[in-house]
């Protein structure tokens, strides 16, 4: 098993955090997924 456990991980282990991957075969492979933006939140903070 992968980084030496014993048992496969689940989805929301928080070990995982931050290593998540997805497949884009035309960006050529594996990439960190794009971050998406919270809604109803400002571009730039007020002030």
């Amino acid at each position: 098993m992968a980084l030496g456990w014993k048992q496969q991980p689940t989805q929301d282990d928080p070990r995982l955090e931050g290593h998540q991957t997805v497949y884009q075969s035309s960006r050529g492979g594996w990439l960190k997924p794009a971050k998406k933006p919270i809604p109803a939140s400002p571009k730039r903070p007020r002030g």
